[in-house]
């Protein structure tokens, strides 16, 4: 296909996303695709590549071409012609010599605007002379003026290589499912059909993918035999140390990810319990327990478990709480956040956060344990929220996770960076009930 369609093709699906930047960038892509039957794999290539690294980018160049901080409900900024003009830029700044020709055809963008994006491009340290070193940093990682200061306050050894990390793209690892094989058999398998990977240095079960394929499409993949999930993910549920004959509470279940996790840690007995707010999220995990081959999941929907609730108290060897965040940690895999990523999002996660955990601790049992975990960087959804639940909860206590020196902290929770691990940046604090 001509480059200057693919630049259509990529220009409508970024107009999309920045109307409705709620919606995660994959499946703006995947509906996308679907509709458009007629697209060539390395069509599909160029096209998610452009609007991932367009993303990536987006607040530094809006910044650029408006000289002020993005803001969703700017009504002085038509975003659909920003969002063209981001795209030129992003394809400007990419290529050593750039065909305007058939960029203005791509972008539907004059050939005159694209020069005059051509040169702000080039003015670029006159541009940001005046910003602060922190404002300076957040243009460069194209991230939000905010969330840089609160890294930078929450990590004031190595923000700055935290915050690059968060620029770069990310691996695509999958998880082997070991009541159906090791990951060495399953390398093998996929080794057969020509796809390579490599061993995760951290995640026993994982495997880390060498290039970005279609994954649904493999029959192993079918089969149950592995699912998607972060390394850094993957090094969640085993902290639990869940037992074959353990009763586990999966609070916030959501795609159930951990949830197999946890019932092949479990060598599928005994019983998990898997709740979640959203009853669609919850239905959606049956094709993955059906894929899986495990029998001890049971679903509750939230209805239920308010109806059940004062039956389940003290019932349940261990709870897992998977908590709604601002999901910061996952920033390079889903640049879209960055439209929507603001204060807001944070205040509203630790009120919930601090919700979830009042609410469902009540359901272990006394010596029982309790994994809480996020997928965010900062602090106050983190260590801070573990600190005041037990401040409040003093029959609580910290059990310091088990695990390699690199990915424990002093406090004796878990962390994982991608600076240093490569992985997704994940928090797990696992504490104990006390039996008396």
């Amino acid at each position: 296909m001509r480059v200057a369609s693919l630049i259509g093709h990529s220009r409508e699906v970024l107009r999309e996303i920045v109307a409705n930047p709620q919606r995660p960038v994959d499946l703006f892509l995947s509906r996308y695709f679907r509709g458009k039957r007629y697209l060539g794999g390395k069509d599909r290539r160029f096209i998610s590549e452009q609007v991932y690294d367009t993303l990536r980018q987006f607040l530094r160049y809006y910044f650029l071409l408006t000289n002020h901080d993005y803001s969703p409900t700017n009504e002085s900024v038509d975003s659909s012609t920003i969002a063209d003009e981001i795209l030129a830029a992003s394809i400007v700044e990419s290529e050593s010599s750039t065909n305007f020709d058939e960029l203005s055809e791509g972008t539907r963008l004059t050939i005159e605007r694209l020069h005059e994006i051509s040169d702000r491009l080039q003015s670029i340290p006159l541009a940001i002379a005046h910003l602060s070193e922190n404002d300076r940093l957040a243009f460069h990682t194209s991230l939000p003026r905010w969330f840089v200061q609160q890294i930078v306050e929450d990590f004031p050894s190595d923000y700055q290589a935290i915050l690059y990390s968060l620029a770069r793209g990310g691996e695509i690892a999958i998880r082997a499912n070991r009541l159906k094989g090791s990951r060495e058999e399953l390398s093998f398998k996929l080794y057969r059909q020509g796809i390579s990977t490599t061993f995760s240095e951290f995640a026993p079960e994982g495997l880390i993918l060498e290039k970005r394929l279609n994954l649904s499409a493999i029959a192993e993949f079918r089969g149950g035999f592995f699912e998607v999930q972060d390394v850094g993910s993957q090094m969640l549920a085993p902290l639990l140390q869940p037992q074959p004959s353990w009763r586990v509470f999966d609070a916030c279940a959501g795609g159930g990810g951990k949830t197999l996790h946890l019932a092949s840690l479990m060598e599928g007995r005994g019983q998990i319990v898997a709740h979640d707010l959203n009853s669609v999220r919850l239905e959606n995990i049956v094709p993955r327990i059906e894929r899986s081959g495990v029998a001890n999941i049971e679903l509750l929907d939230h209805s239920q478990y308010l109806r059940n609730r004062s039956t389940l108290y003290n019932q349940f060897d261990a709870l897992l709480i998977d908590a709604p965040c601002t999901g910061t940690g996952t920033i390079r895999r889903n640049p879209g956040m960055r439209l929507t990523l603001d204060r807001g999002v944070l205040q509203k996660a630790v009120v919930e956060q601090a919700e979830i955990l009042a609410e469902y601790s009540a359901l272990v049992k006394p010596g029982g344990v309790m994994l809480y975990a996020t997928c965010s960087l900062l602090r106050a959804e983190n260590e801070d929220q573990v600190k005041i639940f037990l401040e409040r909860n003093h029959n609580w206590e910290i059990k310091p996770v088990e695990i390699a020196p690199s990915l424990s902290t002093s406090e004796g929770f878990y962390r994982s960076f991608p600076h240093i691990h490569s992985t997704d940046g994940f928090f797990g604090a696992v504490l104990r009930r006390k039996s008396s």
